[in-house]
């Protein structure tokens, strides 16, 4: 993503693989850019087993989504 230049916006060490719903769209999440945060294979796969990390990444859309 051009916000990040292509870099994970969670970990920010690895490229970007998945473009990632902060808000799974099944639970109401938009395909707004609000929502997305773009991770890379690691933290995509983290951010889908663990609650927290879900959480942290729905703050960093919403806060990468100001910004931008």
């Amino acid at each position: 993503m051009e916000r990040s230049e292509g870099m994970c916006e969670l970990c920010g060490m690895r490229r970007i693989a998945h473009l990632h719903h902060a808000v799974f769209r099944s639970q109401g999440g938009t395909g707004e850019l609000s929502n997305a945060i773009g991770l890379c294979i690691p933290c995509h796969e983290i951010a889908h087993s663990s609650r927290a990390i879900r959480e942290l990444c729905v703050a960093k859309a919403m806060e990468l989504a100001e910004r931008w």
